[in-house]
């Protein structure tokens, strides 16, 4: 019943019990227990982490004269306005104004977004004319993106959701019938499994925000370090934030890129396997 009330994974509703922030009547609520008709149910407001920015550099995977390829630090914004440092202020000190090349000043030429704690693989354009062919390539569902993610629990086998996604507030969910719908599919492989932990791999060609923290939360696989969609803290001296990196993006006969996962993901992975 709380799986479904909150359009959430049973597994991501099991940890909400568990954490305490459940209450019936004012009261503690456990797994199990059955609620009287009229009962009042009240969930505590998830903790707010906020991860470390950071003070590193993207660096440059690739760079034509129409667009570039960088390799985003988790920590770091994509855009302008979001506070801090972010990939749009590089990219405008290492090649002049960009602010025209975009739909929005703020986008610097970006063609498209990673999350502030998700690092890896982002594109951006140099001239207009090669942003909106890159564009283009997005909307069309042509652009393949790969993520590498640590997520809790076993990951047994390969797994497709194509839930519909809607937004709510910071946040989304799954999308009910009333909702502005947005299409979403994602592919779940496992390279490595435990029983508290699994490696894996995230494919989409859709491209809404949050779409795969949202999608493997609801597969009852939330990232570690995304607090926000129920997934347990990222291994201490590691990364603070989630542990979702941007492997690769291959468009046909444009790009196909790839950046190496960084330390800090590394760190934890390792972190992971040592306990």
């Amino acid at each position: 019943m709380l799986a479904d009330a909150l359009g959430c994974g049973r597994r991501q509703a099991r940890a909400l019990l568990r954490s305490g922030r459940v209450r019936v009547d004012g009261r503690h609520c456990s797994p199990g227990l059955t609620v009287e008709a009229n009962a009042l149910v009240e969930i505590a407001a998830e903790p707010r982490a906020e991860p470390e920015e950071t003070s590193e550099e993207p660096k440059i995977l690739w760079q034509t004269d129409d667009w570039v390829a960088l390799s985003k630090p988790a920590g770091m914004h994509t855009h302008y306005g979001r506070g801090g440092n972010s990939a749009a202020a590089f990219l405008e000190r290492r090649f002049g104004t960009l602010a025209a090349v975009g739909d929005s000043p703020e986008e610097a030429g970006i063609v498209h977004r990673l999350d502030r704690d998700t690092s890896g693989v982002l594109l951006a354009a140099i001239a207009r004319a090669s942003y909106q062919r890159l564009r283009r390539h997005f909307a069309a569902h042509e652009a393949e993106k790969h993520y590498l993610a640590l997520v809790c629990g076993r990951v047994a086998s390969a797994v497709e959701i194509d839930t519909p996604l809607a937004r709510r507030r910071t946040r989304v969910t799954r999308a009910h019938r009333r909702d502005r719908a947005m299409v979403a599919r994602t592919r779940m492989s496992a390279l490595e499994a435990t029983d508290s932990w699994s490696l894996v791999t995230a494919e989409m060609r859709t491209g809404v925000t949050h779409q795969v923290r949202a999608h493997l939360s609801m597969l009852g696989h939330p990232l570690i370090g995304d607090i926000k969609y129920g997934g347990a803290p990222a291994p201490p001296g590691t990364r603070t934030g989630h542990l979702l990196h941007a492997l690769r993006i291959r468009i046909d006969c444009v790009a196909d890129l790839s950046a190496a996962p960084p330390q800090d993901f590394l760190a934890a992975y390792a972190r992971l396997r040592n306990t």
